[in-house]
């Protein structure tokens, strides 16, 4: 079984738990890291984008072409710099 964790992290990060907010969950592993990356893509809409270059569609048509990798590594960058509320992670129950 597998887990997509949706957590608010507030505002200030290092002062509050994260807060579980949602979860969804999927029996094989490609389905869940399929909606995953989805989901990820769609969570970083609007994240560094200059909106006089790019339109919105424009945008999430970019990002759900990439990988989830390339998706993580752009959600860890906002995270350290502290620009993002929520997180989505994954997790793997037996």
């Amino acid at each position: 079984m597998y887990k997509i964790q949706i957590e608010y992290l507030g505002c200030m990060h290092e002062y509050m738990m994260p807060k579980l907010i949602k979860s969804f969950s999927f029996k094989s592993k490609q389905e869940a890291l399929e909606n995953y990356r989805i989901l990820l893509a769609t969570y970083l809409m609007d994240y560094g984008v200059l909106w006089d270059n790019i339109s919105e569609k424009e945008h999430e048509k970019r990002l759900l072409a990439k990988s989830l990798e390339e998706l993580k590594d752009i959600e860890s960058k906002a995270l350290f710099n502290k620009e993002l509320d929520y997180k989505i992670s994954l997790v793997e129950r037996v």
